[in-house]
């Protein structure tokens, strides 16, 4: 806020006085910064709407009002979760290729979060890339290779 008073009416206060009921904010009476002073989490509330107020020390006091609005970015915070510890299939060597054997499912608790399904292999599991595939996006594992148990 500008005030144009040059006497002792001079200089501005400023302060909230709506719209900052949890206390996440505080306003820097001198300068109007506003200043976090409590957790934001997107996935609690995405955006803030505080009434603010500049007030001078003017006889009678003059005073101006905005709102300022805050808006909470959400950040990658939560890692995806499997709905099972584990999960278990049992095919048969014959199954053909394209055939869907298990669906596995994760949740994310971050909000607007997408999960996507790989394979990884290591030296317990080397040939799982080269007998299975999964659906990136549902997450159902197909046969990707003919299934020989003698090899």
């Amino acid at each position: 806020a500008i005030d144009p008073d040059t006497n002792s009416s001079a200089g501005i206060n400023y302060f909230i006085f709506a719209g900052n009921e949890a206390g996440r904010f505080r306003m820097d009476p001198t300068s109007g910064d506003v200043i976090i002073s409590g957790t934001l989490d997107f996935e609690m509330k995405s955006q803030y709407t505080l009434w603010v107020s500049a007030i001078d020390p003017g006889v009678p006091p003059l005073n101006s009002t905005t709102f300022v609005r805050i808006v909470i970015t959400n950040q990658n915070e939560h890692k995806p979760v499997f709905a099972l510890p584990s999960y278990t299939a049992t095919i048969l060597e014959n199954t053909p290729v394209g055939s869907a054997i298990i669906n596995v499912t994760a949740e994310d608790a971050d909000r607007n979060q997408t999960i996507s399904y790989q394979i990884t292999t290591n030296s317990y599991n080397a040939q799982a890339q080269a007998l299975f595939t999964i659906d990136e996006t549902t997450g159902v594992i197909f046969v990707a290779a003919s299934i020989d148990r003698e090899f």
